[in-house]
């Protein structure tokens, strides 16, 4: 946008307030690293249990984050693991779904949308984009046998929830970072225990904001106050990856362009390039295969790279739910995790 100085007008100062850890937490939070924002808060789970701002401690993804909790908790964990979680080699079947909520649709189409994703077979993890004014959404999930955290203030700041299957899954962990310096828009990152294993799996959740896109040219930014909002909230997501805890990375985002022709034109500072050394995505993996009658390929679902590359997780195939009302639609990413 020609003429235009300063920061987007979407960025705007909040300040959220701080709240103590909980008793049971059994992790000092980490220090956050010089210069980079973080924000303090709390969220609420869909029970309604309020749970203060915590973090895991981080580890160079070289050393300590794809270690397995040792000892014999983690062994009494791991013998209530069943046959049905486990392929003979040890791997566990995950499906990890991405989901924005469009804001045009009645209650009851977003909630019938929901209830066919947690409903399916396999999927255990979801993370969801543009739910500040659905949050009644994720009390039918609770009863449903889910759980979510969703960070508690200002409308940028609930527009970001992580859900799992209570039955697989415990809350370890959770922050929420600004996309910058005194921004209300956040990237999420929830960090939950697989109750088999007590390993720890990092969920990451960000969306770009609607008219980041070009309508002209596919897979381009626009030249728009909503384009430098994109590229900074990229950018905060690239950042999160390697410092993301536990011994499993995932992250879903609403990229708002086409991620086919996002990668074709790699405009600078888009996923293609920022995400390139710390994440893949189904699509890069999989290509078009599932997705191939999706309407769009805007909902992406991730892996770290580090996992990829050490085996400790790999992306089995790939479903884009067109049946779903709306103009977005939920992407799961088939994964298996050892």
């Amino acid at each position: 946008m020609t003429g235009w100085e300063g920061p987007p007008r979407l960025l705007v100062a909040a300040t959220v307030v701080g709240a103590l850890l909980p008793l049971w937490l059994d992790h000092e939070p980490a220090a956050a690293p010089t210069g980079t924002p973080t924000s303090t808060g709390t969220a609420t789970l869909a029970s309604g249990t309020a749970r203060g701002l915590d973090e895991l401690p981080h580890a160079p993804a070289d050393t300590d984050s794809g270690a397995r909790t040792t000892g014999d908790a983690a062994e009494r964990r791991a013998t209530t693991r069943t046959a049905a979680d486990d392929d003979r080699d040890g791997a566990r079947k995950l499906g990890v779904a991405t989901y924005a909520l469009d804001p045009d649709l009645a209650l009851a189409d977003v909630r019938a949308g929901a209830a066919a994703l947690t409903d399916r077979d396999g999927v255990s993890v979801v993370g969801w984009q543009g739910t500040a004014t659905y949050g009644n959404v994720f009390g039918m999930l609770d009863k449903a046998g889910w759980d979510t955290l969703r960070p508690d203030g200002d409308r940028d700041l609930r527009d970001l929830a992580v859900s799992w299957r209570r039955d697989r899954f415990e809350l370890a962990g959770w922050k929420a970072h600004p996309v910058a310096e005194g921004a209300t828009r956040q990237v999420l990152r929830v960090s939950l225990r697989e109750r088999s294993s007590g390993d720890v799996l990092s969920v990451l959740v960000a969306q770009v904001p609607d008219g980041a896109a070009s309508t002209e040219q596919p897979g381009r930014w626009a030249a728009s106050d909503e384009a430098v909002v994109g590229r900074e909230t990229l950018r905060r997501y690239a950042d999160m990856w390697d410092k993301a805890p536990g011994r499993w990375g995932v992250g879903t985002l609403d990229l708002g362009l086409d991620a086919f022709a996002e990668a074709d034109a790699a405009p600078v500072g888009g996923p293609t390039r920022h995400l390139a050394d710390v994440a893949a995505s189904t699509y890069d993996v999989r290509g078009r295969k599932g997705v191939d009658a999706a309407t769009d390929h805007t909902e992406v679902v991730y892996v770290r790279r580090t996992d990829l590359d050490r085996e400790r997780l790999s992306v089995r195939g790939q479903t884009s739910m067109d049946d779903l009302a709306g103009t977005t639609h939920p992407v799961i990413g088939w994964l298996q995790v050892r």
